[in-house]
């Protein structure tokens, strides 16, 4: 994803203590996930991504794996979006 660049001010993800990673934009939440802080891949996941930009990927039909990635359809459809989005841990 050489393409993608940072987002423009007013989104983030937040990285809560008890797992929950939303993504936020302007302060409305577009994608919640409960991450389980027990699970060492979840927690090291957490710790990693607290403590930088994560990389969010979107459009429609992407096939994403844990091996492999296939963004062509949302590509050709002109549905694809990337950009660095900065992490938060709120109070």
């Amino acid at each position: 994803m050489d393409e993608a660049r940072p987002v423009p001010e007013g989104a983030e993800c937040l990285m809560r203590r008890d797992g929950t990673v939303s993504l936020e934009i302007q302060g409305d939440s577009f994608h919640l996930r409960q991450l389980d802080v027990h699970d060492p891949s979840h927690a090291a996941w957490l710790q990693a991504a607290g403590k930088c930009d994560v990389l969010v990927i979107s459009g429609d039909n992407l096939e994403i794996t844990e091996t492999s990635s296939d963004v062509t359809a949302a590509a050709k459809i002109g549905t694809l979006a990337a950009g660095w989005v900065p992490t938060r841990a709120p109070n």
